[in-house]
């Protein structure tokens, strides 16, 4: 059996800084990261691959294989997306995920 594509590249990310992701690792989503993830299917984005407990994502909920869809209204599709929303300064935070098929909206006050 052939190992499933890293494409896109995964570019695994810790996330640092005074946002609510901080405390997140996170990558782009491609069919090897999915297997490796136990997610199934064919997926795009970006997801969380590991959380820092105590950190900013851990205390808001998020979870190792969420992915995030945007955030503050920008659409997230590779890691340099989500870096570069994440540097925007905001007083107020929406970010907006799938987890198990669902999607959620979590608001941050900041």
């Amino acid at each position: 059996m052939a190992e499933a594509p890293e494409d896109p590249p995964r570019e695994e990310t810790a996330l640092g800084d005074r946002h609510p992701l901080t405390g997140a690792k996170i990558a782009n989503l491609s069919p090897a990261v999915a297997e490796e993830l136990e997610m199934g299917g064919l997926w795009d984005g970006v997801v969380i691959t590991a959380i820092r407990r105590g950190q900013p994502a851990h205390r808001l909920g998020f979870k190792p294989r969420d992915v995030i869809l945007s955030v503050n209204g920008v659409e997230v599709g590779q890691v340099d997306d989500l870096l570069g929303a994440l540097t925007r300064p905001a007083e107020r935070w929406s970010i907006s995920f799938s987890r198990g098929g669902r999607v959620r909206t979590v608001e941050i006050s900041g």
